[in-house]
């Protein structure tokens, strides 16, 4: 190929060719060297045969793809960088000593090549764009001493890893060593210290540096030094040894510890001295002692409680057994009993297998009754807490029970059935006897109140006003006293249980009081008014509404606003009860009289506003029966507020 020198000044060093393109090409192809085309942007534009033998992959196509894709990566910045300098300055790079670059390029069986490439540039004919052309040859001296110079890599970059792997090894065992919770140090043969954690420095009372070529000898006594050097003496003969010693503080005073000692060898396999963790137990020594003396304590309970304590083991025989529970049963000692079958202390045998089936069953027995025979024939009544130990495998091993005596209890309990058994009785005839007299009062009223009405008929010219005023006032008090004996039969009955409660939506059921109430507030010119949110709550009914009707016309008859008279029903809705109020704003209740109200037959004002005074004391035990509880708050012209309460249920 002819190639001449660039006769056009300031581009030295650039050569031109007379040839086209494609003649260069034709005859890079019949060139034995390996010969690429580059162009400016990098690209590579044509490869001879020569270079496509040796470096072309036949499923990865290389012409026109950046011709650093072909290189190494780790190789790919400094061809660019070359590419870039070459383009501008229109002279090879001068990179590794001369006008060559030294690359990898994975060669057709996709091993990498240490390669040299020389840059020349070429300007075809025609063409105002150079082209880079790359002469690539091996290099083979390099390639000799290429997989030595990869081993000895190799073995420089295990040797580093394994120097940092032993460097942070050290380091974590360092770390260990100083954050561990136990005390540490490493002694020569001699038993000097040749490293202490900062741990046992602080145990010790001393500083690390303080500690750090002493002997360890120092910190013992006279009786625990010997002591020491014999364990000493074991651990520098290869034996693994733990042992408690006393050590001596700086300040004098003395600790237990708890020494786990081990030899330590060095390369060669031979002992260079012991190392050992320190654990202060002087508390754990302390707590033992306490221990100990709490389970005297607790043995003196047991052998002193007043009721049979006693564990149950195979076959149903006593294993252990307090004193007290030894005497009751009328043995002198445990020891007596210690042995035998349960069942044998049994009064029947029949309940003793009851009694095995129900714990078997349930694991456990509360307030169980059954009945033992002392050594004396004597019958005892006991309540027994039992239950049944399991082991580690999950199966049952023995039975723990207390039994105490109720037999005085169990008398007492017969004697109050009996009681109440009889009280029963009285109920039932105080009841026939309340309807008996509401009837037997009701018949005569009844009498009065038709003849009043019939006199005041056929008498009426004859008695004058006098007369008829009288007979108006017998009339008054022949309904209230009808009246009264219609409320003491409810109020007998307001707390009896009656069938099992209903959900009861109390918003509903204060729309058919202010319904009901309606006339005679209208009458009064009194407003009626509810605020919600209402609850749904369990209860009866048919009472709930009686307790809301009450409170919603008392306030109506007390009310005596001439205008602006408002009676509210309100509630407040809460996590464990519901509060309900029947507010209004009348003359209110004096402070003296609103604990009275709620009693039988008390009323505040009995002539001017008829009542019998029964009604609050039938809410109160209304809301009673239901679980709540009821109440009146008030000021003297600022009206009353009277509230109960109703319990929540998970029902509604």
């Amino acid at each position: 190929m002819a190639i001449e020198k660039s006769e056009k000044p300031g581009q030295p060093g650039e050569e031109s060719a007379a040839l086209s393109v494609a003649q260069i090409l034709g005859i890079l192809d019949h060139l034995e060297e390996c010969l690429m085309v580059v162009d400016e942007a990098g690209t590579l534009r044509h490869w001879n045969d020569s270079s496509s033998e040796r470096f072309g992959v036949p499923e990865q196509p290389a012409l026109n793809r950046p011709f650093a894709d072909l290189v190494h990566p780790e190789d790919s910045p400094e061809i660019l960088e070359a590419l870039s300098f070459f383009f501008k300055k229109r002279t090879p790079p001068m990179k590794s000593g001369g006008p060559e670059i030294r690359l990898r390029i994975r060669d057709a069986e996709g091993f990498w090549l240490t390669c040299i490439a020389q840059f020349r540039v070429v300007r075809p004919a025609g063409n105002t764009d150079p082209l880079c052309l790359l002469n690539v040859r091996e290099d083979r001296e390099r390639r000799k001493i290429e997989p030595w110079r990869e081993k000895v890599q190799e073995l420089e970059e295990e040797v580093q890893a394994k120097s940092r792997r032993l460097a942070e090894s050290e380091s974590d065992y360092r770390s260990l060593i100083e954050t561990m919770n136990d005390g540490f140090w490493v002694l020569d043969t001699q038993g000097r210290i040749l490293f202490a954690n900062e741990k046992l420095a602080r145990l010790l009372g001393y500083g690390v540096s303080e500690l750090v070529d002493t002997s360890a000898f120092e910190l013992f006594d006279e009786a625990n030094a010997k002591f020491f050097f014999d364990q000493i003496d074991k651990r520098l003969e290869g034996e693994v040894g733990t042992y408690e010693i006393q050590m001596t503080r700086r300040d004098g005073t003395q600790i237990t510890c708890l020494i786990r000692g081990a030899p330590r060898f060095n390369a060669e396999g031979n002992c260079t001295g012991t190392l050992a963790n320190i654990t202060d137990i002087s508390g754990r020594k302390g707590l033992e002692d306490r221990l100990r003396a709490s389970e005297k304590d607790y043995r003196d309970l047991f052998d002193n409680m007043q009721d049979i304590v006693c564990r149950i083991g195979d076959e149903g025989r006593v294993t252990a057994l307090n004193r007290a529970g030894a005497r009751i049963l009328g043995f002198e000692k445990p020891e007596d009993v210690i042995g035998k079958e349960l069942k044998e202390l049994y009064v029947s045998p029949s309940e003793w297998t009851r009694f095995e089936k129900e714990l078997g069953e349930k694991g456990f027995l509360e307030d169980y009754i059954v009945h033992l025979r002392r050594r004396d024939g004597q019958a005892l009544s006991m309540s027994v807490n039992a239950h049944i130990l399991i082991d580690e495998r999950g199966w049952p091993a023995s039975i723990d029970g207390v039994f105490r005596d109720v037999s005085e209890r169990a008398r007492m309990e017969m004697q109050l059935h009996s009681y109440a058994s009889d009280l029963e009785k009285k109920n039932d005839e105080l009841e026939s006897l309340i309807y008996s007299i509401t009837h037997d009062f009701k018949s005569p009223l009844l009498v009065v109140g038709g003849m009043v009405t019939r006199l005041h008929r056929l008498a009426s010219s004859i008695l004058g006003d006098k007369g008829l005023q009288y007979l108006d006032w017998i009339r008054i008090n022949v309904n209230k006293m009808d009246r009264m004996v219609s409320d003491l039969l409810e109020f007998y009955r307001a707390d009896k249980i009656l069938i099992p409660f209903e959900t009861v939506s109390t918003g509903a059921l204060v729309d058919t009081v202010i319904r009901d109430a309606e006339p005679l507030a209208r009458e009064k010119g009194i407003v009626l008014r509810k605020k919600g949110p209402f609850a749904l709550v369990q209860g009866y009914r048919n009472r709930l509404y009686q307790v809301l009707y009450n409170l919603v016309e008392n306030a109506i008859k007390y009310t005596d606003r001439p205008e602006g008279a408002i009676v509210e029903i309100g509630c407040t809705l809460g996590d464990k009860e519901h509060v309900f109020r029947v507010s209004d704003n009348g003359p209110g209740i004096p402070q003296d009289h609103q604990a009275k109200v709620f009693q039988i037959f008390y009323t505040l004002e009995p002539e001017e506003v008829s009542g019998t005074g029964i009604g609050l004391s039938i809410a109160r035990k209304i809301i009673q029966s239901h679980g709540g509880r009821i109440w009146v708050e008030s000021e003297l012209g600022e009206g009353a507020t009277f509230c109960f309460t109703l319990p929540v249920s998970e029902n509604t």
